[in-house]
């Protein structure tokens, strides 16, 4: 299974960014070549603290968008975008306090603020997913000149504010289940501490757009925001 990551982050004053690539062995490396400890894993439903309450914009039991809520994507990709969302929510909420064997929950991750979920934002997220699927690639190629709150304003006439994104592309999951292809994408997030940082940074909303090429593999985008 081939497996890709990068993200990329901002703040007022400087940078942050990282990419990973992968070898040609698929031994996930992060990018400063140091190998990613690929045995841990994060499975938001089997950890102690996974009954902690997510405000969710989908119903109790469900794990789909609904038609309205998602803009302008099939239903089993929405599945996977708003499993990714709930999985984030959990992560933030149980903080470095829980008992998921991140390695880089070291940096002592306090548990914060559950995220809302921007559907429009996700279309944005999604087709950015959708160029890198077409291009057999990803990266953040015009993230830093403003390029997603471009198309988020000439899509839906309004201002908007991404503060990161991470990015990343997997074979998917055996089983298929959007929940399963969502935790493939946080085991590949979390195991990297740019992309994590990014997940448990100061922000008000996120963003998840999946695309799904031509060959199976599904490309992930997370953009966060603040409001």
């Amino acid at each position: 299974m081939k497996l890709k990551l990068a993200c990329i982050a901002f703040s007022l004053v400087f940078l942050i960014g990282c990419k990973t690539t992968q070898a040609s062995s698929r031994q996930p490396y992060i990018g400063n070549n140091a190998p990613i400890n690929s045995n841990s894993t994060f499975d938001p439903f089997t950890s102690s603290d996974s009954a902690t309450p997510i405000q969710s914009p989908v119903s109790s039991g469900s794990a789909g968008l609904s038609t309205a809520t998602c803009v302008e994507g099939s239903q089993d990709i929405c599945d996977i975008e708003v499993e990714i969302y709930k999985q984030v929510n959990v992560l933030r909420l149980a903080g470095s306090k829980s008992n998921f064997n991140i390695p880089f929950f070291s940096r002592n991750y306090d548990p914060t603020n559950p995220l809302s979920f921007d559907a429009k934002a996700s279309w944005v997220a999604r087709e950015w997913s959708k160029e890198q699927a077409r291009k057999g690639n990803i990266g953040h190629q015009g993230f830093g000149s403003g390029a997603r709150e471009k198309s988020f304003m000439a899509k839906f006439g309004q201002s908007i504010n991404f503060t990161s994104e991470n990015v990343a592309y997997n074979g998917g999951a055996r089983s298929g289940l959007a929940a399963d292809i969502a935790k493939q994408f946080m085991n590949q997030w979390i195991n990297s501490s740019g992309h994590l940082a990014n997940i448990m940074g100061r922000h008000d909303f996120i963003a998840v757009g999946i695309a799904k090429d031509s060959d199976g593999y599904y490309y992930g985008t997370q953009l966060f925001g603040r409001n």
